[in-house]
């Protein structure tokens, strides 16, 4: 996985997380209050990394609906304009193991 690749797959994974926290704090129907915890990652070797300097805080329904929409939008984007030159890639290795005689 290429590093844009993966720091998209990490902004849908921290929407996600920003709109599960958002979502179970709208449930409570407060209208004040205090929002605390931690946010981290966990690596595919289980390593736990904090994220201390990562803001998290509670936004009404529509806020949180319209930055959803603009990330995935963004997201989209990226993609659209990524494919082309990983479908290249793929085409560039195919090619590569075909003359090498590999098997991929």
């Amino acid at each position: 996985m290429n590093s844009a690749t993966k720091n998209l797959a990490f902004a849908l994974s921290a929407t996600t997380l920003f709109f599960a926290v958002t979502a179970s704090a709208g449930c409570s129907r407060a209208t004040q209050g205090e929002l605390s915890g931690d946010v981290f990652i966990v690596t595919q070797g289980a390593q736990n990394v904090k994220l201390g300097l990562v803001e998290v805080r509670v936004l009404p329904y529509e806020e949180t609906k319209a930055s959803i929409a603009k990330t995935k939008a963004q997201a989209e984007r990226e993609l659209a304009n990524l494919q082309p030159k990983l479908d290249a890639a793929r085409r560039r290795r195919r090619e590569s193991h075909r003359i090498l005689g590999l098997s991929l």
